[in-house]
């Protein structure tokens, strides 16, 4: 029987990302997004919180490797991921629309490689920025 996919935290309108909340590049991206969410559709949420426990499958479900959208019933990780939240962006459309043009191999490859190096380049934060920032809350 497969996880049953609901959640009280969002409206159907509502494009909830969920990142590692402990890499400063994933509170960048976060913070990139919601600036130019003109619509606040966005809601972020970390990899480890019970929302994206109820929402997405087991093997993705705190995977602090990959961004995660949830948005329509539907999934998309990596490359895909960040494709469709720029395809919701008014400015940057055009970009997601190319990328999904993009073969996943070649769009996830990119992505992989900055994502198994963030740590190195970035830093790591000692805890949850997504409770500490207010423009997360």
């Amino acid at each position: 029987m497969g996880k049953q996919r609901h959640s009280r935290d969002h409206s159907p309108d509502s494009i909830l990302v969920f990142v590692d909340a402990y890499c400063p590049l994933c509170h960048w991206l976060a913070k990139w997004l919601r600036k130019r969410d003109k619509h606040n559709k966005f809601q972020f949420h970390p990899l480890a919180s019970q929302t994206a426990k109820n929402l997405l499958p087991d093997d993705l479900y705190a995977n602090t490797d990959t961004v995660v959208v949830y948005h329509n019933d539907k999934i998309y990780t990596k490359g895909r991921a960040v494709a469709h939240l720029l395809q919701h962006l008014p400015r940057w459309k055009i970009v997601g629309h190319i990328l999904k043009l993009v073969p996943d191999g070649i769009l996830n490859l990119g992505y992989t490689i900055v994502a198994k190096m963030r740590y190195k380049i970035f830093g790591k934060y000692d805890s949850c920025w997504l409770d500490k920032d207010s423009n997360f809350n």
